[in-house]
């Protein structure tokens, strides 16, 4: 039998490619060959759960030595550099107490912004209302987009993005039909948030359909008539959204 590590480039990369995430991981740390191979397909996609429950955010260390180990799946920066280099909104600047004391919940919304392959977005609703660093870190660098002089790189290869709920997946159907009702009722829904993903350079997919049973397009409509409907003053294009969910 041949090694792993003596297979053909080709080859390796189609296993790799095909491999669970969790089984790449633990892959990828059997040899430098592997991971170096390892790391492209794995920053293709990220995830991000969120626990009310739990007092520690998702463990992102793992995640930062990746970067900081293969600078050309992301900017190559030491956190806190990243940190001082956050993305400006509007005409203010990164400043504020979160971002100072180097919070995880800034140090979130600045790893997304500088994971610059990222294909595919999952974002647990738990995060969006528990996190504000990350809606902000949104809107000011999408703000960029719609500036003639702005020149960036962020979110090109973001093709889609999914708001999930982690809670909803461990649910039997019974639990499903009694508790997402009420659970979507007293949610507050991020709106700004959902309408800024439309300025998405080149989003393909944006999937918000967390509770299959529940809509919240009606939260949507409700919220627009209490602010402004769009995110920034223009409107989105969205020429490459191809697939809405709501």
């Amino acid at each position: 039998m041949v090694p792993f590590d003596d297979l053909p480039v080709e080859l390796t990369e189609a296993i790799i490619v095909n491999t669970p995430l969790r089984d790449l991981s633990s892959l990828s740390k059997t040899c430098k060959r592997i991971r170096a191979m390892a790391l492209r397909t794995m920053f293709r996609r990220i995830d991000f759960q969120w626990n009310s429950n739990n007092s520690r955010g998702p463990p992102v260390t793992a995640l930062l030595g990746s970067i900081l180990e293969n600078p050309d799946v992301g900017k190559n920066g030491m956190f806190e550099k990243a940190l001082e280099e956050c993305p400006r909104e509007e005409e203010g600047k990164c400043d504020d107490r979160t971002a100072r004391e180097g919070n995880l919940n800034a140090g979130i919304g600045v790893l997304i912004s500088y994971c610059t392959r990222v294909e595919s977005l999952s974002i647990d609703i738990e995060l969006l209302m528990h996190n504000y660093r990350l809606p902000a870190m949104l809107r000011s660098t999408l703000y960029r987009y719609l500036d003639p002089e702005g020149i960036q790189f962020w979110f090109e290869k973001l093709h889609q993005v999914r708001i999930t709920h982690t809670d909803a997946h461990h649910r039997t159907p019974r639990d499903h039909g009694r508790n997402e009702a009420n659970y979507a009722e007293n949610l507050s829904m991020p709106t700004q948030t959902y309408l800024s993903l439309f300025y998405l350079p080149n989003v393909r997919n944006l999937d918000m359909s967390f509770f299959p049973n529940v809509s919240i397009s009606e939260d949507i409509q409700k919220d627009t008539l209490r602010h402004t409907v769009w995110s920034f003053p223009q409107a989105p294009l969205a020429f490459t959204l191809t697939t809405l969910r709501f």
